[in-house]
């Protein structure tokens, strides 16, 4: 397997340079993505004066801090939506990733999300790189020029899948299917509430599984069951290459599955994950 040949020869091992470069790609477009959903449904005016999350910022922070925070907040929106279009087209993609790092770390003041921290982690990994490429010209060489940052990408999706499945198993609500029952069923109870359209569940799946019944709930244990194996084997069979391409198509479907149940939150961070998929062989 390339990941222990790699680190046993000091990350020597000659890698195709296209595949970074086309993970390059994929990576500011799911950050593109993630930055746009962020400004639609009143996003620019979330820290605006006398909302309720400037005042978070305010109590969390300080009075200064949190103030300066929230001043900065459209700016920083917008430069880091300028910093994924230039990832994405490959122009001055260190410092594009610098500006993607530091809006992240801005919207971790107001929204701690994990999903954030696996997008900054997997940018930062392009920081070592030496051919991320420009544009949508990818080299047909083979180098060790992207070897470091190839192998830090993979160990960290491996490790995200892992971590989850870990917190998963630990929990004896989502292990139940209780979780996800609860969580179908509390957006069919509000959905006509919410400003802005976020959900679309079908009649289908609000009839077997938006209730808090048993049968419901059943069936949520199911899949949040299957969800943990699938989180605990997929990364075997992304690195094995007769298995790779069932293990891809799994794990799209399984992040498909996850994007539908809350779109906004999840689409870029679902993108940006199976976009790592391609590094997983060499």
């Amino acid at each position: 397997m390339w990941l222990f040949d790699a680190a046993l020869n000091g990350f020597h091992t000659a890698t195709p340079e296209w595949r970074l470069q086309l993970f390059r790609v994929l990576l500011g477009a799911a950050c593109l993505l993630k930055f746009t959903v962020a400004l639609t449904h009143g996003g620019l005016s979330r820290l605006n004066p006398g909302t309720l999350g400037r005042h978070e910022l305010v109590v969390k922070y300080g009075a200064r801090d949190g103030e300066w925070l929230a001043r900065v907040y459209q700016p920083v929106l917008f430069l880091r939506l300028l910093a994924g279009v230039a990832l994405l087209l490959g122009l001055w993609p260190k410092l594009a990733v610098c500006v993607v790092v530091l809006g992240l770390l801005h919207e971790r003041t107001y929204a701690p999300r994990f999903n954030s921290i696996y997008l900054m982690l997997l940018a930062l990994c392009l920081l070592p790189a030496g051919a991320l490429g420009t544009m949508f010209d990818f080299s047909t060489r083979t180098s060790s020029a992207n070897t470091w940052a190839q192998f830090l990408i993979v160990v960290i999706t491996i490790d995200l899948y892992w971590n989850s499945a870990w917190q998963k198993i630990r929990s004896r609500q989502f292990t139940s299917g209780l979780l996800l029952a609860q969580f179908v069923h509390f957006i069919g109870r509000v959905e006509h509430r919410l400003t802005h359209r976020e959900f679309f569940y079908p009649p289908v799946m609000r009839r077997l599984l938006g209730g808090l019944d048993d049968a419901a709930v059943r069936r949520w244990r199911v899949m949040s069951l299957a969800v943990i194996g699938l989180e605990v084997v997929l990364p075997f069979g992304l690195l094995i290459p007769a298995t790779h391409l069932a293990a891809l198509v799994v794990g799209i479907a399984m992040h498909l599955s996850f994007s539908f149940l809350m779109p906004r939150q999840l689409m870029g961070f679902s993108v940006a994950t199976v976009s790592s998929y391609v590094l997983f062989l060499i």
